[in-house]
């Protein structure tokens, strides 16, 4: 019984709709049985409902329809559920266990490592972080959170090495240089805060709820202004344009005739020397002075500590 609940279910996933006969036709069992199945799903959660008359049939509730290449971990979780309910109704321990691999399998294989955050809006592809494990369970934690207005309590470590506990509202993410943060309502501080995941060590729930406050929509995301803002122009060789054409844009490029340059308006801090280095051989940085020159003594020390 087992084996035909799961075709029928896997059919409907794929159709709109089908009628008792089809489906009857199609597990080779008779059409009160498949009324039967209906009512087995239904018992289990599964968001089915039969319609008769004319223009009548099975099929999933349209607000709750699944399809088997988006499924998420909670719909996933429900099929599961559902064949763990029905394994007293006659099937087989084998043949539950050969169908809970089978979903397995599709679960990984919709993810192909990457993940979607709830509201289906973006993908994220973070497999180039170092601790892309840690990150996305730290993610998918806060983007239940921000989808359910759940109250978090996290423990802090700030760059000044202070560890501290607190309990934040989370409202949404913010993606910078590759580095993810959450944005929040701190209520330690009282205050709208940003916090990096990084150095975020716990994350808790004990389901409180709460109401989303008027934030401030001119979120000031990071602090640091005292960068001044540069003019560069950097002679960049063929096998690095499309990293440049990556930070600087295509644009950098169509302002020049010469078509090995590249110009763009960066932040004169320590990002951007680490972005100038992260090219290596591939740019040469031509002006400004102050940033080529401050380059030059950067790689003259990398270069004495690496002989030294």
């Amino acid at each position: 019984m087992v084996d035909k609940l799961f075709q029928m279910y896997m059919e409907l996933l794929t159709h709109k709709k089908l009628t008792a006969a089809f489906l009857a036709q199609k597990l080779e069992v008779s059409t009160r049985t498949i009324y039967r199945y209906v009512d087995a799903l239904s018992l289990s959660n599964v968001p089915i409902r039969a319609d008769k008359g004319t223009n009548g049939g099975i099929m999933l509730c349209e607000e709750s329809k699944l399809y088997a290449n988006t499924l998420t971990k909670q719909e996933f979780n429900t099929v599961i559920t559902a064949l763990d309910n029905l394994e007293n109704t006659g099937g087989k321990l084998d043949t539950v266990d050969r169908i809970k691999q089978k979903i397995a399998s599709l679960e990984k294989l919709s993810k192909n490592d990457s993940f979607s955050l709830a509201n289906r809006n973006i993908v994220v592809e973070n497999s180039y972080h170092a601790n892309s494990k840690k990150i996305e369970s730290k993610i998918r934690a806060l983007d239940k959170a921000i989808d359910k207005t759940l109250i978090l309590k996290i423990k802090y470590h700030d760059r000044s090495g202070i560890v501290t506990e607190r309990d934040i509202e989370p409202y949404s993410f913010v993606v910078k240089d590759g580095e993810w943060y959450i944005y929040a309502w701190c209520l330690l501080r009282n205050e709208q805060r940003l916090f990096k995941l990084t150095r975020i060590t716990h994350i808790m729930t004990d389901e409180r709820t709460f109401v989303k406050r008027n934030v401030s929509k001119d979120w000031k995301l990071f602090y640091d202004t005292s960068a001044d803002t540069v003019d560069i122009v950097i002679k960049v060789n063929e096998e690095s344009r499309y990293d440049v054409e990556e930070w600087l844009g295509i644009e950098a490029f169509s302002q020049n005739r010469n078509k090995d340059i590249a110009t763009g308006s960066v932040k004169a801090d320590k990002t951007l020397y680490s972005k100038l280095l992260s090219f290596g051989n591939g740019i040469e940085v031509i002006s400004p002075d102050s940033v080529r020159n401050t380059l030059k003594e950067t790689v003259i020390m990398l270069n004495e500590k690496y002989n030294n």
